[in-house]
């Protein structure tokens, strides 16, 4: 029997947390226009064990392990968002432009907001400031990689150091 506010995860067999919203009304963060250290709305908390979502923690990402082993990150979404970015953008030569940015948030699976489980990124960026508009080069470094999930042999599986986004326009 399933307990009420969960769903059993296909693959590994694992009770997950649910908020009854549905995935097209969640929220998602991460990518060009949230926190750059991090994929398109990849930004979020994993619980790599069912110990942890024992433990209270809530999902807002879950680990998807095919049949060949791969394994694969989707969001679930949460209840919450919370971004800070702050930038400095300076020319270098021209229509050549660069920034360096700092970026900071999460996505809460509750609607409280803690502000201890922020996740920071840094990065720099150029910058072309073409006919039609900017086009982007940004890199984002994370400051501290949580775990993803674990493979066979036990060993962790941590979440990329880095992103990268090549975009039209400006984020802000």
């Amino acid at each position: 029997m399933v307990p009420a506010g969960t769903t059993i995860d296909p693959v590994t067999g694992a009770v997950i947390p649910t908020s009854g919203v549905p995935l097209s009304e969640r929220f998602t963060t991460g990518g060009d226009t949230s926190n750059r250290a991090y994929a398109l709305d990849l930004l979020g908390t994993a619980c790599p064990t069912q110990a942890s979502i024992d433990g209270g923690c809530r999902p807002t990402l879950i680990d998807i392990v095919d049949s060949s082993g791969h394994h694969t990150t989707a969001p679930l979404g949460g209840r919450s968002l919370f971004i800070v970015n702050a930038e400095y953008r300076f020319p270098i030569a021209g229509p050549i432009c660069a920034q360096l940015f700092v970026d900071a948030g999460n996505t809460y699976a509750e609607t409280n907001i803690r502000f201890g489980d922020l996740k920071y990124g840094v990065g720099t960026g150029l910058r072309y400031l073409s006919p039609v508009g900017p086009v982007r080069f940004d890199f984002g470094y994370k400051l501290k990689r949580q775990i993803l999930g674990y493979d066979v042999a036990g060993k962790p599986i941590f979440e990329r150091p880095f992103a990268y986004f090549i975009t039209l326009g400006y984020a802000f």
